[in-house]
């Protein structure tokens, strides 16, 4: 049985707690939160028998075996070090941290202390997206040509989140560049772990990051709301390949929409989660597609095996002790892809990776 602490007690930590809790052996053992209330409404709403609001006085108290740390992005750094040096197992939430500088510190502490650590690149779910690399990979698709990937949201189009204040439901914290990395940090992370993970690493990109106005000034109580809303990138693969990628919560219609296309030589595929998550489409010359342009293209449907969610993988590896990726290794370098994004931005120009 693992004993896990959750580390962060917002919106997203009840996605942590439902999931864990599901699991037989996983039992919630502790939560921590600098809100001693916060933390304290979370234990009693999920039966968590012990609340904390100090780091050091959970890792302390408690026979912990590991700590999904959930918790906004700057403070990721400090805390996951803190849990390695003390010997727990760790699931981070992404983007891995801040920067690139402590997503590399986060990879030597991991490194030297030995236990699971694991980044929640949620969409790694999908058995779609592994039989995409298998497909890749062997070749069926030939030289991969081009790609394209969008991650589409619309909270910040709805007409609840259209009061920007203390109350906004989903935090101000998140579209505030002094507490986040915007839109490509929170689900443009996402995106680039999954149209990368079976195409193969970016070696240069050319990003335009753009913040939309929401209240007069953009500040609400002394936060800043000028974090990035939408993000177009261009890239280029190591393997020749190039590609367009673009994410925004701006996309009104779209409530979580994540879509890659892969084309190459012999063939294409094409994944949609809105429609699902363990199914794909695939189309090539062997598998009855046209060669020559008087004939139909034949896409066919096919079913992929399912594949365990970030929390099945975290407990898998505990048990087994084998880190499955993605880990924090997978999360820097994505994490370097983000701050290639931001420079390019920033400079205008294309940034090599």
């Amino acid at each position: 049985m693992v004993n896990l602490a959750i580390i962060g007690t917002g919106l997203r930590a009840n996605g942590h707690a439902r999931a864990f809790s599901a699991l037989k052996n996983c039992t919630i053992v502790a939560c921590c939160d600098i809100d001693k209330p916060k933390a304290k409404a979370f234990a009693a709403e999920w039966n968590i028998p012990r609340y904390y609001n100090d780091i050091d006085e959970l890792l302390t108290a408690n026979q912990l075996d590991a700590a999904a740390i959930v918790t906004s992005d700057n403070s990721h750094c400090y805390l996951a070090i803190k849990c390695l040096e003390a010997g727990k197992h760790v699931l981070c939430e992404k983007p891995l941290a801040s920067n690139e500088d402590q997503a590399r510190k986060m990879v030597d502490a991991a490194d030297k202390s030995g236990v699971i650590n694991q980044i929640a690149f949620s969409y790694r779910r999908s058995g779609a997206l592994y039989q995409a690399k298998q497909l890749v990979d062997s070749g069926e698709l030939g030289a991969i040509r081009h790609v394209e990937g969008s991650y589409l949201q619309a909270w910040l189009s709805l007409y609840e989140a259209q009061s920007f204040d203390e109350n906004f439901p989903f935090g101000l914290w998140r579209i505030s560049k002094a507490l986040s990395s915007g839109t490509l940090g929170d689900i443009g992370v996402h995106l680039l772990d999954f149209c990368t993970f079976p195409v193969g690493p970016v070696t240069s990109v050319n990003c335009i990051l753009q913040s939309f106005e929401k209240t007069p000034g953009n500040e609400v109580g002394g936060i800043k709301l000028d974090a990035n809303d939408s993000a177009i990138l261009s890239v280029k693969f190591a393997n020749g390949a190039i590609g367009t990628l673009h994410t925004t919560r701006w996309a009104y219609g779209h409530r979580n929409s994540i879509k890659l296309s892969i084309w190459g030589t012999k063939g294409a595929l094409r994944i949609d989660l809105d429609k699902d998550y363990d199914s794909l489409e695939f189309c090539n010359t062997v598998q009855g597609g046209p060669l020559d342009w008087k004939s139909p293209f034949n896409w066919e449907a096919q079913t992929c095996r399912k594949v365990p969610d970030e929390f099945e993988r975290f407990i898998q590896s505990i048990e087994s002790g084998e880190n499955l990726t993605p880990d924090f290794r997978r999360g820097a370098e994505i994490q370097g892809l983000i701050a290639g994004c931001f420079e390019s931005a920033e400079r205008g120009e294309w940034i090599h990776v």
